[in-house]
């Protein structure tokens, strides 16, 4: 289960950030992050993080990250090879532009 909410997390950062209508729904990373409460209540560093993001919450996606880096070290999940920047970069289709939307 902990890398199973640690995946939600890192994975609805984006759809949050991108339509308000998922922070109404089950995959928002407000959600997981209330289910992190639970499932990482054994690990002191997950849940002071845990506490100090609960305070911040809503102001800057940014402000996870310290949570999602002690959820990887609980959840022996290694993100070492990837800095803050790429972990809130989401992974997204490129945009049309007249050169791909051409017919060959």
């Amino acid at each position: 289960p902990k890398r199973e909410v640690l995946r939600r997390l890192l994975g609805s950062l984006h759809t949050a950030a991108l339509s308000k209508a998922a922070q109404e729904g089950g995959g928002d990373p407000f959600s997981a992050a209330n289910e992190a409460a639970v499932v990482f209540g054994d690990h002191k560093d997950v849940v002071d993080k845990l506490k100090k993001a609960k305070r911040l919450a809503g102001n800057n996606v940014k402000e996870l990250i310290p949570l999602i880096r002690a959820m990887a070290v609980a959840a022996k999940v290694n993100l070492d090879a990837f800095d803050d920047n790429y972990l809130l970069t989401a992974f997204s289709p490129p945009k049309p532009t007249p050169a791909n939307t051409q017919n060959p």
